[in-house]
């Protein structure tokens, strides 16, 4: 017995193969939309325009690959060790024609939502030390609020979980910390 489809028969069923064939090649694109808002992940790739190579780092400042050495403006003198300062020059270091000095950091998106996948960013070495409170500056840090709590960057209070300064840490009764959520503040 042979089955004859009339022409819009084969065209409906083709047309409906065809949906299905990219509606299972396009899902991964459409689940990553419906997670984050666009369809394929994001790369913030900076770079620096003439990079130099650092050999090491002392207290004085950065030994380059060149023998020179130079200071980071605002810090009188760097730590021995930095995890910070080490991720910071591995890829290298940019010096600007007015003496800020420049590196590339990796930035971690930890939240699923976020489109970007892989972030790297150039940015001012001086001003990156002074945020982690790594190094003796020159002068006060002008605006102490917006750095990091910790010496180092460690933001996070290990035994609450919370970092230490949150403003949804309220005191209970008992003195010791209450957490409250961001859609609930503590009324007064």
């Amino acid at each position: 017995m042979v089955i004859v489809m009339c022409r819009k028969t084969i065209v409906v069923v083709s047309s409906v193969a065809l949906l299905l064939v990219a509606v299972i090649f396009a899902q991964p694109h459409i689940s990553f939309y419906m997670l984050t808002g666009h369809f394929s992940p994001v790369h913030k790739i900076e770079s620096l325009e003439t990079s130099v190579a650092v050999k090491s780092w002392t207290t004085n400042g950065f030994l380059l690959l060149d023998g020179h050495t130079i200071r980071l403006p605002g810090l009188h003198s760097l730590p021995g060790e930095s995890p910070a300062l080490t991720e910071i020059t591995k890829r290298g270091v940019e010096i600007s024609a007015d003496g800020r000095v420049y590196g590339l950091v990796r930035v971690h998106h930890w939240c699923g939502n976020d489109p970007v996948r892989e972030h790297i960013a150039r940015v001012n070495i001086s001003d990156a030390m002074m945020f982690l409170h790594i190094g003796q500056t020159t002068s006060p840090i002008p605006e102490p609020d917006f750095t990091a709590r910790e010496k180092g960057g460690r933001p996070r209070n290990a035994a609450e979980g919370r970092p230490p300064h949150s403003p949804y840490v309220a005191r209970g009764q008992g003195g010791g910390p209450r957490h409250l959520s961001p859609h609930r503040r503590e009324r007064r």
